[in-house]
């Protein structure tokens, strides 16, 4: 059977016992020091205003799940510790010394990198030599089921590309487009590639190339619209003469 405290207590007090004065008397009874509200050597327990804790949101998420795991109560004070939002406040002393650059939408240059500065007596070409690029580009891949031939021509001084698709039992034609050609460095004169975007009712193919050494490397970039049935994905395919 099983008895409640009360019950002992009485069935206790009957048979001649007694409560110590040291039991009873809580007050006059010091707790051990890791049980007190504010143990000796540390300060007193700060009170934290609750605030919202979303972890994913702040560089220290992982610091303030550990405080939000770690929530104590001690008599009619709760501590919780709940402070993401401040301390996404702590900047390091480096960043307070004007070292970061900001965007801006206006006209001024901005070095993203060291390898978009000009070196002092140097500046960009009027036109880059496009030779490298011009010409049929067929897929190394002949059972491919991206793209199968890129046709890079030239108009004046840019570049015109057209590509072809693989759709059995023939190929499907995605037209013709301008592009814009890119070199190997800021100030380079030989190009390195070339980007365009085709744009289609059910899609949009953006389309990378990089040349590398006889090779070109392609990227195609699809993403669809209104489509609950096609993920958006990348392609990559390499091409020769």
């Amino acid at each position: 059977m099983v008895m409640s405290l009360r019950s002992k207590w009485a069935a206790g007090k009957a048979r001649g016992g007694r409560i110590s004065e040291s039991i009873r008397n809580r007050r006059a009874t010091r707790p051990p020091a890791h049980f007190q509200r504010n143990p000796p050597g540390r300060g007193r327990l700060a009170v934290f205003p609750r605030c919202s804790l979303d972890p994913y949101e702040s560089r220290y998420g992982r610091f303030a799940r550990a405080l939000k795991n770690s929530q104590l109560t001690c008599g009619d004070t709760t501590i919780i510790c709940e402070t993401v939002h401040l301390m996404t406040a702590i900047i390091p002393t480096n960043y307070q010394k004007g070292t970061v650059h900001r965007m801006t939408n206006t006209q001024n240059t901005v070095c993203l990198n060291d390898n978009s500065r000009v070196k002092p007596g140097h500046r960009r070409v009027d036109k880059l030599e496009l030779s490298s690029l011009i010409g049929k580009w067929k897929n190394t891949n002949p059972a491919t089921g991206g793209i199968a031939e890129i046709h890079v021509g030239q108009v004046k001084d840019a570049l015109e590309i057209r590509v072809l698709g693989a759709h059995s039992p023939d190929l499907f034609d995605w037209g013709v487009r301008p592009a814009a050609a890119y070199a190997y460095e800021v100030t380079g004169v030989i190009v390195a590639g070339f980007e365009l975007t085709y744009e289609f009712d059910d899609q949009q193919a953006l389309v990378t190339a990089i040349h590398n050494r006889g090779v070109l490397v392609i990227h195609t970039y699809h993403k669809f619209k209104d489509d609950d049935l096609r993920t958006n994905y990348i392609c990559k395919e390499f091409f020769h003469q």
